[in-house]
């Protein structure tokens, strides 16, 4: 489909309108009215359901400016599987949802815009490849929110990813509630903040990866807030990238166990309330300084770091702390000086 209605109308009739129980499949939207490198132009969302039991299989958004609402409605019971494409403003928002809801084999990646072949898109060809792939890549970064979700009483995520954005995965207050989810082989890359917490339940994370690059402002894997109420288990996950920190927690409650992670940032730790724990991690390439602690609690604990001293007390740099001394507790961690990747 060439899109053209709706231009400048973000908050105009989506294109699709899936009634409840329906679905799209086998699709592809292409906005040839979209500007292509900045100022972009506001659309409204290419797709919105209305009801409950509606679906999207195997449908690509070349350069929807919103792609895909599952949230604004009842969703119980939705399902999406091999959504793929670039969004400029969102990709998926996903809540309303009393009942479980599936999202899986989703692909939100940069190069859909520019290697599509469409007569109206960002070509990198003809020299300067660098700084048209900066320029690109930047102007998608500063807005773009790939994943959003609002309340889902039990979400189910398996194998998405997504390049490019400000945050990957965005959870929001939706009716005071949030969303409870599984996560399974979650991938984030190239995003300004991997996963946003303003709002959630529980979110358990299997084999997921964050990677943070590429922007222009403060970078951090997860960043909490501090009314979240979230409880985030991280089990066998990690990331990598160049972030200014690495966590920062201002409330709920942050579990890391066996988490490879490449480069922490410094601090890897910014707790300002809430809860942190890690257990069994290994933080590869770390700096001198891991936790700043302001408020809140930490409990580290059987980790690995690469760091030249022993760091068993608090008088190490190992950890500045503006907060209680006694709401840290450090215990077995080991320190190494080999140099990883």
């Amino acid at each position: 489909f060439n899109v053209k209605n709706g231009k400048g109308e973000a908050d105009g009739t989506p294109f699709i309108s899936l009634e409840e129980g329906a679905g799209i499949r086998g699709v592809n939207f292409y906005y040839p009215d979209q500007n292509l490198w900045e100022n972009y132009v506001a659309y409204p969302w290419t797709i919105r359901s209305l009801g409950k039991g509606c679906w999207v299989q195997n449908v690509i958004l070349i350069n929807s400016y919103c792609g895909v609402d599952f949230g604004t409605n009842p969703s119980d019971g939705h399902f999406v599987n091999y959504l793929a494409g670039q969004t400029i403003s969102k990709g998926i928002f996903i809540g309303n949802n009393s009942g479980e809801g599936w999202l899986q084999n989703t692909q939100f990646v940069t190069h859909y815009i520019h290697s599509s072949d469409v007569p109206n898109r960002p070509s990198l060809a003809g020299g300067d490849f660098d700084a048209k792939w900066e320029r690109l890549r930047w102007s998608l970064m500063k807005q773009n929110d790939y994943f959003i979700l609002g309340y889902n009483e039990q979400e189910h995520m398996f194998n998405n990813m997504s390049f490019g954005s400000r945050y990957a995965l965005h959870f929001i207050e939706q009716e005071g509630k949030g969303t409870n989810a599984t996560i399974i082989s979650q991938y984030t890359d190239s995003t300004t903040v991997a996963l946003k917490i303003d709002k959630a339940g529980k979110l358990n994370f299997y084999n997921s990866w964050l990677c943070i690059a590429f922007s222009h402002d403060p970078m951090k894997y997860i960043e909490m807030e501090k009314d979240c109420g979230a409880m985030v288990n991280m089990f066998t996950s990690g990331g990598h990238g160049y972030p200014t920190l690495g966590y920062e927690v201002r409330g709920g409650e942050l579990n890391l166990m066996q988490s490879s992670i490449f480069d922490p940032g410094e601090p890897a730790f910014l707790v300002e309330g809430g809860t942190v724990r890690t257990f069994a991690c290994l933080l590869h390439n770390s700096t001198n300084l891991h936790i700043k602690q302001t408020g809140g609690t930490i409990d580290f604990i059987g980790n690995i770091v690469r760091l030249p001293v022993s760091f068993i007390d608090l008088e190490t740099d190992f950890i500045e702390i503006d907060g209680d001394e006694n709401a840290i507790h450090l215990s077995n961690n080991l320190a190494t000086n080999v140099k990883y990747w």
